[in-house]
């Protein structure tokens, strides 16, 4: 029985943690979604545009929180980033995970950096300005001019699902 509930479980739209092969499609429409978008929209807002270009909600939500991400650390190779962070579900459970290990950020991160063989600069800030690392690298440059982008140290990275 065991089998015929992971085939239905491949034909539930909805169900989590599930990749479909066209997640790498998905991606690049969100890239191209969000940088033909005229405004910033809120969190919520940019998750329903999401739903609508992704085969499930898993993948909406992966795309929603691992792109910006990608796209920050793309855009400075410089920092000594994580290789690691911290996830935290519903129930308050945190799990310390590997970018290395997690499936949809490695294919986002693959699509992102196909993307940046030839960027647009606006796309990239407006993927890349959505990540709290972003912010707080823009908040700590601005309070010590001074400062450079490789000499700041980040904390993990915490993923709230």
């Amino acid at each position: 029985m065991k089998f015929f509930d992971f085939l239905l479980k491949a034909k539930d739209n909805k169900s989590k943690d599930f990749i479909t092969p066209s997640f790498s499609s998905s991606v690049e429409k969100a890239i191209q979604l969000i940088g033909s978008l005229e405004r910033n929209f809120e969190n919520d807002e940019l998750l329903e545009f999401l739903r609508g270009i992704c085969k499930n909600e898993f993948e909406a939500e992966e795309i929603h929180i691992f792109l910006p991400i990608a796209f920050v650390r793309l855009c400075f190779p410089k920092i000594n980033w994580h290789e690691t962070y911290n996830e935290i579900n519903s129930t308050k459970k945190e799990t310390k995970r590997e970018f290395k290990n997690t499936e949809s950020y490695q294919i986002i991160l693959q699509v992102s950096n196909k993307y940046f063989q030839n960027p647009s600069k606006e796309t990239v800030m407006k993927i890349a300005g959505r990540s709290a690392e972003f912010h707080a690298m823009n908040e700590l440059l601005l309070d010590n001019k001074d400062s450079k982008v490789e000499d700041i140290k980040f904390t993990e990275t915490t993923v709230i699902r």
